[in-house]
């Protein structure tokens, strides 16, 4: 990826284009569902459970979970291009309009609000959201705003007790001080390297249930 792109990955102008230019393609970022399926199935408690899928892209993942029974999977991107050609594809299934970081204030847009998630999966959408030139080790204000948006209207879904699955290819100590709310939930991480390579780290979060 070209270093001068960086900021442009949290805007919506770079990714309806990308996606103008790539109509009847599919691209799985770091993994295919196929390399995750288990981890994620093992996180749905029944066919009937709400999943949602955060800045989907032209990913493979809810499309597949549809055809394996999940009715009720929804799907968000920000990109009307991406939006629009997926609906055409899949007409099946949930794709909805929004920019994640407007999860609280535009919940009404979705099948079910506040609280009613069962499974929420972001495969690589929050490192396209504090992407940008400079350090990683300093990362700004805006980045830092726009992973708690993010991370809020996860929280503001979820129910209590439901799972919010998180891969990425960056090391932990850049990510967790993102994730990281000790009263709203408890975050685990584990590496995902399968015959060696390039490892992947899934960040598991659990919300609690109130007392």
């Amino acid at each position: 990826m070209d270093v001068g792109t960086l900021d442009e990955l949290q805007t919506q102008e770079y990714w309806d284009t990308r996606y103008a230019s790539e109509e009847g393609t599919t691209y799985d970022w770091f993994k295919k569902f196929e390399d995750i399926k288990d981890i994620i199935l093992e996180r749905i408690p029944s066919k009937d459970s709400r999943i949602l899928e955060l800045g989907c892209g032209n990913s493979t993942i809810t499309p597949s979970l549809h055809d394996l029974g999940y009715a009720n999977v929804t799907s968000l991107d920000f990109s009307p291009n991406l939006i629009s050609q997926m609906r055409a594809r899949h007409p099946g299934i949930d794709f909805v309009e929004m920019d994640i970081r407007n999860l609280v204030e535009e919940s009404d847009k979705l099948q079910a609000g506040a609280g009613q998630w069962d499974l929420i999966i972001d495969k690589g959408t929050l490192d396209a959201l504090v992407a940008e030139k400079g350090s990683v080790w300093e990362p700004s204000e805006r980045v830092f705003d726009n992973a708690r948006r993010e991370i809020d209207g996860v929280l503001h879904l979820l129910k209590p007790g439901g799972t919010f699955l998180y891969l990425t290819w960056m090391q932990p100590h850049f990510r967790l001080r993102f994730l990281e709310r000790k009263a709203d939930w408890d975050v685990t991480v584990r590496t995902i390297n399968e015959g060696g390579g390039w490892d992947y780290f899934l960040f598991t979060g659990i919300k609690k249930v109130a007392p």
